[in-house]
Protein backbone atom coordinates (compact mmCIF):
# COMPACT_ATOMS: atom_id res chain seq x y z
CA UNK A 1 0.00 0.00 0.00
CA UNK A 2 1.13 3.29 -0.86
CA UNK A 3 -0.47 6.95 0.16
CA UNK A 4 -0.14 10.02 -1.22
CA UNK A 5 -0.39 13.38 0.59
CA UNK A 6 -0.88 16.76 -0.60
CA UNK A 7 -0.70 18.78 2.61
CA UNK A 8 -0.02 21.90 0.70
CA UNK A 9 -1.40 22.74 -2.70
CA UNK A 10 -4.55 21.55 -3.71
CA UNK A 11 -6.03 24.44 -4.17
CA UNK A 12 -3.60 26.83 -4.55
CA UNK A 13 -0.69 27.84 -6.58
CA UNK A 14 2.50 27.91 -4.54
CA UNK A 15 3.46 26.50 -1.23
CA UNK A 16 3.79 22.83 -2.48
CA UNK A 17 4.13 19.90 -0.21
CA UNK A 18 3.58 16.32 -1.28
CA UNK A 19 4.14 13.43 0.94
CA UNK A 20 4.67 9.31 -0.38
CA UNK A 21 4.48 6.69 2.55
CA UNK A 22 4.83 3.17 2.57
CA UNK A 23 5.48 0.65 5.33
CA UNK A 24 6.60 3.72 7.26
CA UNK A 25 9.24 5.51 5.01
CA UNK A 26 8.15 8.66 3.61
CA UNK A 27 9.52 10.92 1.07
CA UNK A 28 8.78 14.22 0.85
CA UNK A 29 8.28 16.38 -2.59
CA UNK A 30 9.34 19.96 -2.13
CA UNK A 31 8.59 22.26 0.95
CA UNK A 32 7.28 25.58 -0.80
CA UNK A 33 6.41 28.85 0.99
CA UNK A 34 2.82 29.87 -0.27
CA UNK A 35 2.86 33.03 -2.58
CA UNK A 36 1.31 35.58 0.34
CA UNK A 37 4.26 35.41 2.35
CA UNK A 38 6.87 37.12 2.04
CA UNK A 39 10.62 35.09 1.70
CA UNK A 40 12.15 34.79 5.41
CA UNK A 41 8.93 33.79 7.02
CA UNK A 42 8.55 30.78 9.72
CA UNK A 43 6.16 29.16 11.00
CA UNK A 44 4.23 28.11 7.91
CA UNK A 45 4.99 24.26 7.34
CA UNK A 46 1.63 22.75 6.49
CA UNK A 47 -0.15 21.71 9.54
CA UNK A 48 -0.37 18.21 8.58
CA UNK A 49 2.95 17.11 7.74
CA UNK A 50 4.40 15.00 11.02
CA UNK A 51 7.37 16.77 11.86
CA UNK A 52 8.44 14.15 14.18
CA UNK A 53 9.27 10.70 12.22
CA UNK A 54 11.77 10.87 10.24
CA UNK A 55 11.41 10.44 6.07
CA UNK A 56 14.05 8.89 3.39
CA UNK A 57 14.33 12.79 1.93
CA UNK A 58 12.84 15.81 0.80
CA UNK A 59 13.11 16.21 -3.01
CA UNK A 60 13.42 19.70 -4.51
CA UNK A 61 11.82 20.41 -7.68
CA UNK A 62 13.44 22.95 -8.41
CA UNK A 63 14.71 26.59 -6.22
CA UNK A 64 11.90 28.64 -6.95
CA UNK A 65 10.57 29.60 -3.22
CA UNK A 66 7.35 28.31 -3.74
CA UNK A 67 8.96 24.99 -3.64
CA UNK A 68 11.78 25.22 -1.36
CA UNK A 69 11.16 28.21 0.46
CA UNK A 70 9.97 26.41 3.82
CA UNK A 71 12.92 23.93 3.71
CA UNK A 72 15.44 25.62 6.61
CA UNK A 73 12.32 24.99 8.35
CA UNK A 74 12.47 21.52 8.78
CA UNK A 75 13.85 19.29 10.88
CA UNK A 76 17.78 19.12 10.77
CA UNK A 77 18.22 15.57 10.17
CA UNK A 78 15.77 15.25 7.11
CA UNK A 79 18.09 14.97 4.15
CA UNK A 80 17.39 17.22 1.28
CA UNK A 81 18.03 16.37 -2.36
CA UNK A 82 18.20 18.70 -5.26
CA UNK A 83 20.04 19.36 -8.66
CA UNK A 84 23.69 20.81 -8.22
CA UNK A 85 22.51 23.93 -9.74
CA UNK A 86 19.33 24.22 -7.85
CA UNK A 87 21.51 23.84 -4.58
CA UNK A 88 23.69 26.34 -5.57
CA UNK A 89 21.00 29.26 -6.43
CA UNK A 90 19.39 28.39 -3.07
CA UNK A 91 22.77 28.65 -1.16
CA UNK A 92 23.25 32.45 -2.85
CA UNK A 93 20.28 33.30 -0.82
CA UNK A 94 21.44 31.48 2.10
CA UNK A 95 24.53 33.41 2.14
CA UNK A 96 23.65 37.03 1.23
CA UNK A 97 20.74 37.30 3.28
CA UNK A 98 20.90 34.86 6.10
CA UNK A 99 17.97 32.22 5.28
CA UNK A 100 17.95 29.46 7.20
CA UNK A 101 20.07 26.50 5.23
CA UNK A 102 19.39 22.61 5.80
CA UNK A 103 22.08 20.86 7.64
CA UNK A 104 22.06 17.73 5.03
CA UNK A 105 21.81 18.75 1.26
CA UNK A 106 22.74 16.05 -1.30
CA UNK A 107 22.51 16.52 -5.12
CA UNK A 108 21.38 14.01 -8.03
CA UNK A 109 22.39 14.16 -11.65
CA UNK A 110 19.70 14.34 -14.25
CA UNK A 111 17.85 11.18 -15.74
CA UNK A 112 20.03 9.00 -13.31
CA UNK A 113 17.96 7.02 -10.96
CA UNK A 114 18.64 6.47 -7.10
CA UNK A 115 17.87 4.75 -3.75
CA UNK A 116 16.55 6.16 -0.66
CA UNK A 117 14.86 3.75 1.41
CA UNK A 118 12.16 1.74 -0.50
CA UNK A 119 11.66 4.51 -2.78
CA UNK A 120 13.54 4.64 -6.45
CA UNK A 121 13.87 8.23 -7.72
CA UNK A 122 14.58 9.29 -11.06
CA UNK A 123 14.64 13.05 -11.88
CA UNK A 124 13.88 14.18 -15.36
CA UNK A 125 15.09 17.69 -16.25
CA UNK A 126 12.49 19.98 -17.91
CA UNK A 127 11.43 22.96 -19.41
CA UNK A 128 10.74 26.04 -16.73
CA UNK A 129 11.31 29.87 -16.27
CA UNK A 130 13.33 28.40 -13.05
CA UNK A 131 16.71 26.82 -14.01
CA UNK A 132 17.32 23.45 -13.48
CA UNK A 133 13.46 22.16 -12.56
CA UNK A 134 12.90 18.41 -12.64
CA UNK A 135 9.94 16.16 -12.79
CA UNK A 136 10.44 13.56 -10.34
CA UNK A 137 9.78 9.76 -11.02
CA UNK A 138 9.23 7.69 -7.52
CA UNK A 139 8.96 4.38 -7.71
CA UNK A 140 8.01 2.37 -5.11
CA UNK A 141 6.15 -1.25 -4.01
CA UNK A 142 5.29 -1.73 -7.27
CA UNK A 143 3.76 1.74 -8.21
CA UNK A 144 4.56 4.50 -10.57
CA UNK A 145 4.49 7.97 -9.21
CA UNK A 146 5.11 11.06 -11.59
CA UNK A 147 5.38 14.56 -10.47
CA UNK A 148 5.31 17.41 -12.32
CA UNK A 149 6.89 19.93 -10.68
CA UNK A 150 6.55 23.43 -12.42
CA UNK A 151 7.00 22.73 -16.82
CA UNK A 152 5.77 24.22 -19.18
CA UNK A 153 6.46 23.66 -23.34
CA UNK A 154 7.06 26.49 -25.34
CA UNK A 155 10.62 27.62 -23.60
CA UNK A 156 13.93 27.22 -24.81
CA UNK A 157 13.66 23.27 -23.06
CA UNK A 158 10.82 22.35 -24.47
CA UNK A 159 11.75 19.39 -26.39
CA UNK A 160 12.46 17.72 -23.38
CA UNK A 161 8.89 17.51 -22.04
CA UNK A 162 8.41 15.98 -25.37
CA UNK A 163 11.00 13.36 -25.44
CA UNK A 164 10.15 12.55 -21.62
CA UNK A 165 10.90 8.82 -21.35
CA UNK A 166 9.65 7.02 -17.82
CA UNK A 167 10.45 3.41 -17.29
CA UNK A 168 6.89 1.98 -17.22
CA UNK A 169 3.23 2.88 -16.77
CA UNK A 170 2.48 5.70 -14.42
CA UNK A 171 -0.50 4.91 -11.23
CA UNK A 172 -0.11 8.17 -10.30
CA UNK A 173 0.53 11.79 -12.40
CA UNK A 174 0.88 14.45 -9.78
CA UNK A 175 0.02 17.32 -12.13
CA UNK A 176 0.53 21.30 -11.84
CA UNK A 177 -2.33 23.59 -12.87
CA UNK A 178 -1.22 27.05 -12.56
CA UNK A 179 -2.46 28.20 -15.94
CA UNK A 180 -5.70 26.13 -16.75
CA UNK A 181 -7.70 29.63 -16.13
CA UNK A 182 -6.29 30.59 -19.58
CA UNK A 183 -5.26 34.34 -20.54
CA UNK A 184 -1.16 33.83 -19.87
CA UNK A 185 1.18 34.48 -22.65
CA UNK A 186 2.60 31.38 -24.04
CA UNK A 187 4.97 33.14 -26.58
CA UNK A 188 8.16 30.98 -27.05
CA UNK A 189 11.37 32.29 -25.70
CA UNK A 190 12.83 32.62 -28.95
CA UNK A 191 9.63 35.15 -30.09
CA UNK A 192 10.37 37.06 -27.32
CA UNK A 193 13.86 37.84 -28.04
CA UNK A 194 12.24 39.09 -31.64
CA UNK A 195 10.59 41.59 -29.60
CA UNK A 196 12.96 42.72 -27.80
CA UNK A 197 15.24 43.21 -30.90
CA UNK A 198 12.41 45.16 -32.25
CA UNK A 199 11.58 47.15 -29.35
CA UNK A 200 15.29 47.98 -29.46
CA UNK A 201 15.22 49.23 -32.88
CA UNK A 202 13.16 51.56 -32.25
CA UNK A 203 14.14 53.10 -28.58
CA UNK A 204 16.67 55.89 -28.98
CA UNK A 205 17.60 55.58 -25.29
CA UNK A 206 17.95 52.94 -22.45
CA UNK A 207 15.84 49.61 -21.89
CA UNK A 208 15.59 48.89 -18.26
CA UNK A 209 14.14 45.38 -17.84
CA UNK A 210 12.45 44.04 -14.71
CA UNK A 211 13.09 40.27 -14.67
CA UNK A 212 14.25 37.52 -12.39
CA UNK A 213 17.79 36.75 -11.92
CA UNK A 214 17.54 33.49 -11.69
CA UNK A 215 14.81 33.22 -15.53
CA UNK A 216 18.21 31.98 -17.08
CA UNK A 217 15.88 31.62 -20.48
CA UNK A 218 15.30 35.66 -19.92
CA UNK A 219 18.95 36.53 -19.61
CA UNK A 220 19.79 34.23 -22.30
CA UNK A 221 17.15 35.75 -24.77
CA UNK A 222 18.25 39.59 -23.18
CA UNK A 223 22.00 38.91 -24.38
CA UNK A 224 21.41 37.60 -27.61
CA UNK A 225 18.98 40.58 -28.49
CA UNK A 226 21.63 43.13 -27.00
CA UNK A 227 24.09 41.17 -29.37
CA UNK A 228 21.88 41.51 -32.82
CA UNK A 229 21.42 45.33 -31.80
CA UNK A 230 24.78 46.47 -30.70
CA UNK A 231 23.74 47.36 -27.26
CA UNK A 232 25.07 46.35 -23.83
CA UNK A 233 23.65 44.08 -20.98
CA UNK A 234 24.24 45.57 -17.74
CA UNK A 235 23.52 42.96 -14.73
CA UNK A 236 24.35 43.83 -11.21
CA UNK A 237 26.53 42.04 -8.65
CA UNK A 238 23.49 39.64 -7.32
CA UNK A 239 22.49 39.08 -11.03
CA UNK A 240 26.34 38.28 -11.67
CA UNK A 241 26.76 35.84 -8.93
CA UNK A 242 23.94 33.90 -10.23
CA UNK A 243 25.28 33.57 -13.85
CA UNK A 244 29.37 32.79 -12.77
CA UNK A 245 28.40 30.07 -10.13
CA UNK A 246 25.30 28.01 -12.01
CA UNK A 247 27.44 24.69 -12.63
CA UNK A 248 26.53 22.89 -15.65
CA UNK A 249 25.41 25.67 -17.86
CA UNK A 250 28.03 26.22 -20.48
CA UNK A 251 25.92 28.56 -22.71
CA UNK A 252 24.58 30.53 -20.11
CA UNK A 253 26.72 34.18 -20.46
CA UNK A 254 29.28 35.01 -17.84
CA UNK A 255 30.49 38.26 -17.07
CA UNK A 256 33.56 36.54 -16.84
CA UNK A 257 33.27 35.97 -20.68
CA UNK A 258 35.10 39.39 -21.26
CA UNK A 259 32.21 40.14 -24.23
CA UNK A 260 31.68 43.73 -25.12
CA UNK A 261 27.82 43.05 -24.98
CA UNK A 262 27.98 41.93 -21.59
CA UNK A 263 28.95 43.79 -18.57
CA UNK A 264 28.17 44.01 -14.68
CA UNK A 265 27.19 46.80 -12.37
CA UNK A 266 28.77 47.25 -9.06
CA UNK A 267 26.25 49.31 -6.73
CA UNK A 268 27.58 50.72 -3.58
CA UNK A 269 25.19 48.76 -1.83
CA UNK A 270 25.10 45.71 -2.78
CA UNK A 271 28.62 45.81 -2.87
CA UNK A 272 29.03 46.51 0.87
CA UNK A 273 26.74 43.06 1.34
CA UNK A 274 29.41 41.18 -0.50
CA UNK A 275 32.06 42.15 1.55
CA UNK A 276 30.31 42.12 4.42
CA UNK A 277 29.20 38.40 3.70
CA UNK A 278 33.37 37.46 2.49
CA UNK A 279 32.59 37.38 -0.78
CA UNK A 280 34.96 40.64 -1.72
CA UNK A 281 37.07 38.40 -3.79
CA UNK A 282 34.09 38.65 -6.07
CA UNK A 283 33.60 42.19 -6.59
CA UNK A 284 36.84 43.12 -6.89
CA UNK A 285 37.00 39.86 -10.09
CA UNK A 286 33.43 41.68 -11.11
CA UNK A 287 35.55 45.14 -11.68
CA UNK A 288 37.86 43.24 -13.27
CA UNK A 289 35.55 42.35 -16.21
CA UNK A 290 35.11 45.29 -17.12
CA UNK A 291 33.06 46.70 -14.14
CA UNK A 292 30.92 49.76 -14.64
CA UNK A 293 29.85 52.14 -11.55
CA UNK A 294 26.29 53.68 -11.37
CA UNK A 295 27.70 57.15 -12.23
CA UNK A 296 29.65 55.21 -15.37
CA UNK A 297 26.41 53.75 -16.27
CA UNK A 298 24.42 57.05 -15.98
CA UNK A 299 26.96 59.00 -17.86
CA UNK A 300 28.61 56.90 -20.69
CA UNK A 301 26.36 53.84 -21.66
CA UNK A 302 23.31 55.46 -23.41
CA UNK A 303 21.72 52.30 -25.19
CA UNK A 304 22.38 50.03 -22.01
CA UNK A 305 19.90 47.40 -21.58
CA UNK A 306 19.54 47.21 -17.53
CA UNK A 307 18.42 44.28 -15.47
CA UNK A 308 16.52 46.10 -13.04
CA UNK A 309 15.07 45.74 -9.69
CA UNK A 310 13.56 47.93 -7.03
CA UNK A 311 16.69 47.34 -4.39
CA UNK A 312 19.00 49.25 -6.90
CA UNK A 313 16.85 52.55 -7.18
CA UNK A 314 18.58 54.03 -4.64
CA UNK A 315 22.00 53.65 -5.85
CA UNK A 316 21.06 54.81 -9.38
CA UNK A 317 19.22 57.83 -8.75
CA UNK A 318 21.83 59.14 -6.29
CA UNK A 319 24.51 58.28 -8.79
CA UNK A 320 22.14 60.06 -11.99
CA UNK A 321 20.49 57.69 -13.42
CA UNK A 322 16.77 58.21 -13.46
CA UNK A 323 14.91 56.87 -16.14
CA UNK A 324 13.67 59.89 -18.75
CA UNK A 325 11.83 60.22 -22.25
CA UNK A 326 13.66 58.21 -24.91
CA UNK A 327 13.72 54.85 -22.45
CA UNK A 328 11.67 52.05 -21.80
CA UNK A 329 10.83 50.28 -18.68
CA UNK A 330 9.92 46.87 -19.94
CA UNK A 331 8.12 44.41 -17.06
CA UNK A 332 9.10 40.58 -17.88
CA UNK A 333 7.65 38.74 -15.07
CA UNK A 334 4.14 37.65 -13.92
CA UNK A 335 1.97 40.74 -14.29
CA UNK A 336 0.35 39.79 -11.09
CA UNK A 337 3.49 41.23 -9.50
CA UNK A 338 2.46 44.59 -10.18
CA UNK A 339 0.47 45.03 -8.06
CA UNK A 340 3.57 44.55 -4.74
CA UNK A 341 4.36 48.43 -3.64
CA UNK A 342 7.70 48.33 -4.67
CA UNK A 343 7.02 47.22 -8.36
CA UNK A 344 4.28 50.37 -7.83
CA UNK A 345 7.33 52.58 -6.75
CA UNK A 346 9.56 51.62 -9.55
CA UNK A 347 7.08 52.63 -12.10
CA UNK A 348 6.58 55.95 -10.25
CA UNK A 349 10.41 55.94 -10.60
CA UNK A 350 10.67 55.34 -14.25
CA UNK A 351 7.32 57.49 -14.93
CA UNK A 352 9.19 59.42 -17.37
CA UNK A 353 9.84 56.63 -19.47
CA UNK A 354 7.86 54.62 -21.47
CA UNK A 355 6.25 50.88 -20.48
CA UNK A 356 5.76 47.33 -21.84
CA UNK A 357 5.71 44.16 -21.10
CA UNK A 358 7.17 41.67 -22.70
CA UNK A 359 7.19 37.58 -21.52
CA UNK A 360 5.77 34.35 -21.56
CA UNK A 361 4.38 32.76 -19.06
CA UNK A 362 6.94 30.19 -16.92
CA UNK A 363 4.13 27.43 -16.92
CA UNK A 364 2.53 24.92 -19.71
CA UNK A 365 -0.91 25.95 -21.12
CA UNK A 366 -4.14 24.33 -20.26
CA UNK A 367 -4.06 22.87 -23.79
CA UNK A 368 -0.15 21.58 -22.92
CA UNK A 369 -0.99 20.11 -19.62
CA UNK A 370 -4.22 17.63 -21.33
CA UNK A 371 -1.44 16.86 -24.55
CA UNK A 372 1.09 16.10 -21.40
CA UNK A 373 -1.68 13.95 -19.07
CA UNK A 374 -2.87 12.09 -22.17
CA UNK A 375 0.49 10.98 -23.16
CA UNK A 376 1.78 9.96 -19.69
CA UNK A 377 -1.80 8.53 -19.66
CA UNK A 378 -1.45 7.68 -15.99
CA UNK A 379 -4.62 5.65 -14.16
CA UNK A 380 -4.94 8.57 -11.87
CA UNK A 381 -4.14 12.32 -11.78
CA UNK A 382 -3.88 14.19 -8.67
CA UNK A 383 -4.58 17.83 -9.22
CA UNK A 384 -1.93 20.09 -7.44
CA UNK A 385 -0.28 24.04 -7.80
CA UNK A 386 -3.48 25.39 -8.94
CA UNK A 387 -6.53 27.29 -8.46
CA UNK A 388 -9.00 26.41 -10.83
CA UNK A 389 -9.03 22.38 -10.98
CA UNK A 390 -12.78 22.35 -10.02
CA UNK A 391 -13.47 24.30 -12.42
CA UNK A 392 -11.31 23.99 -15.45
CA UNK A 393 -10.67 19.97 -15.36
CA UNK A 394 -12.40 18.86 -18.72
CA UNK A 395 -10.48 17.06 -20.78
CA UNK A 396 -8.42 15.26 -18.21
CA UNK A 397 -9.53 11.91 -17.00
CA UNK A 398 -9.30 9.46 -13.98
CA UNK A 399 -8.90 13.16 -11.68
CA UNK A 400 -8.47 11.92 -8.02
CA UNK A 401 -8.99 14.82 -6.68
CA UNK A 402 -7.98 15.72 -2.27
CA UNK A 403 -8.26 18.27 -0.29
CA UNK A 404 -5.24 19.70 1.45
CA UNK A 405 -3.95 17.12 4.03
CA UNK A 406 -6.09 13.71 2.49
CA UNK A 407 -4.65 10.38 1.50
CA UNK A 408 -4.89 8.60 -1.46
CA UNK A 409 -4.09 5.34 -1.56
CA UNK A 410 -2.96 3.26 -4.28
Amino acid sequence: MVGITVHRGTAEIGGSCIEIAHDGARLILDCGLPLNLPEGTSGELAPTLDLRRPVQGVLLSHGHADHHGLVGQLPAEWPVWSGAPTRRLVAIGERLFDRASPAVWNTWVSGQSFDLGPFRVTPHLTDHSGFDAHMLEVEVAGRRILYSGDFRTHGRKGELVRRLRLGGEVDVLLLEGTNLAGGKPHDREQDLEERFVELATRTPGRMLVAASAQNLDRIVTLFRAARRTRRILVVDLYTAYVLETVPGAAAIPRPSWGVPELRPLILSRMAHRFREKGMGDFVDAMARCQGLSARTLAEAVPGAILLVRPRMIPDLTRNGFIPAAGDVLIWSQWTGYLDRPDIREMRDWAQNAAFEIIHTSGHASGDALRAFAAAVGARSIVPVHGECWDTRAQGFDHIARLADGETLVV
